[in-house]
């Protein structure tokens, strides 16, 4: 889902993939190196409405009836794969509801797709920014409680939850879920 161009190196001749994307990766130079984290563990949609989470040695089995998905920047990769498995599968009802945040507007990923997504009467995208142009109609800011209660489904629904992000939001996140008290066990990161 990261836009990914092939690029040939003028010395070796050897062919690589650049990524372009985010205001990070966009920046770097050729021969430059980052930092992956991961995975943390194997968080796989394998049926309609269904998610099985396997850490070492252990599986455990989610059903819901609606996916809450909160992403920033490049975390918005698994979020949208698994958008567009429910949205393929014509017997798959799961309900998506998701904030995607980034820094400006010219950082969404994917954007084309994810407005043709939300066009979907059973799916639900939210943009907010960070540094938002005077024209920007969506949210503005870092996801807060307000935009979390106003956007996705109230923990009494039983939703599973999938984060995915930069570390810091993630943390941030997943700690104002759990003070909304949306259960630890349904609250899964990627």
């Amino acid at each position: 889902p990261i836009p990914c161009v092939p690029w040939q190196s003028q010395t070796s001749g050897q062919y690589q993939r650049r990524v372009h994307g985010g205001q990070y990766l966009d920046h770097l130079n050729i021969g430059d190196s980052i930092d992956i984290m991961g995975p943390k563990g194997f968080i796989h949609y394998d049926m309609p409405s269904h998610i099985t989470l396997t850490r070492l040695r252990n599986t455990k089995d989610f059903g819901f009836e609606t996916i809450n998905m909160i992403a920033g920047g490049t975390g918005l990769t698994p979020m949208y794969q698994i958008i567009q498995q429910i949205i393929k599968d014509k017997n798959d009802h799961t309900e998506v509801k998701m904030i995607y945040g980034n820094i400006t507007e010219d950082d969404i990923l994917c954007r084309e797709d994810l407005e043709a997504m939300r066009e979907l009467s059973y799916v639900d995208i939210v943009f907010t920014l960070d540094k938002p142009s005077s024209d920007w109609r969506e949210e503005a800011g870092y996801v807060t409680p307000d935009m979390i209660k106003k956007y996705l489904a109230p923990a009494n629904q039983q939703p599973i939850t999938v984060v995915c992000g930069p570390p810091p939001m993630m943390k941030a996140v997943v700690s104002t879920l759990k003070s909304l008290d949306y259960p630890k066990d349904r609250i899964l990161s990627f």
